[in-house]
């Protein structure tokens, strides 16, 4: 099983949906993982797996939606000291979306823009470490962006959080695998695919036992699949979005522990 309790700096740590409406959020991510819910805390509700925080589901911001941001999910990085991180970022030519704050005694947390443009968060753990499960059906086991100028990204992240990247053997430079200081895979960067044209942005991807019965349930739940199913090195894939149009990725293969 894939518990945790704390996160080596510079890995993802946990995912959060800003969702329009709340209840129809938890609704679709219950109906296709079996997520349950705890009491929500002031405005973010966790998503529980076998008793264990999954995700968390927040209402998004006024000005996001009055600027025309759709639903969205965030992917937030293990740090030492959030406020020392985001000023290194802004060296790095990254953008401050939000300072950091404190979130009661669960820790410290700032949002970013990378130089491209793609939103990610940072989070100092206080008494919450982040997600208490991964790499199981149901639950977070990959983030991937997906960016403009991958070369670049790749030298923003590496250098903000210590990541190393490693290219597929046939080295063709379409994906790159990014490593945390440990030498565990914590995400994956790679360019547009070909004919699209979408903002640079991180996508989490949840662990499946079943592509196929998922990518149904994303239909019958008022969602859509963006994607075919995909072979990749490790497994399959597809892209989808929620029925408030937040995009998020399926996976089904060799999980990490």
């Amino acid at each position: 099983m894939g518990e945790r309790t704390e996160y080596t700096p510079g890995t993802f740590c946990a995912v959060d949906l800003a969702a329009a409406d709340v209840e129809k959020g938890k609704a679709f991510y219950a109906g296709l993982f079996g997520w349950d819910h705890a009491d929500p805390y002031r405005d973010w509700t966790a998503c529980l797996l076998d008793g264990k925080i999954v995700a968390g589901i927040f209402n998004q911001p006024v000005d996001q939606r009055e600027a025309g941001v759709p639903p969205n999910w965030v992917n937030y990085v293990s740090v030492t000291d959030a406020d020392t991180s985001v000023a290194r970022a802004v060296e790095l030519g990254g953008d401050v979306l939000a300072p950091p704050v404190d979130i009661g005694e669960g820790g410290r947390m700032g949002v970013l823009a990378d130089p491209q443009g793609a939103a990610f968060a940072l989070w100092q753990p206080g008494g919450y470490a982040g997600g208490q499960l991964v790499n199981v059906p149901g639950a977070l086991t990959w983030n991937q962006l997906t960016t403009s100028d991958p070369e670049a990204a790749i030298a923003f992240y590496t250098e903000l959080f210590g990541w190393t990247t490693e290219a597929p053997a046939g080295g063709d430079g379409a994906f790159w695998s990014c490593k945390n200081s440990e030498g565990w895979l914590t995400g994956g960067v790679m360019g547009p695919p070909p004919g699209m044209d979408a903002p640079p942005s991180w996508t989490p991807y949840f662990a499946s036992a079943d592509l196929k019965q998922h990518e149904a349930g994303v239909k019958e739940l008022g969602g859509a699949a963006l994607s075919p199913i995909l072979p990749v090195p490790a497994g399959e894939l597809f892209v989808a979005q929620d029925d408030q149009g937040a995009v998020f990725g399926l996976f089904a293969g060799e999980f990490d522990p």
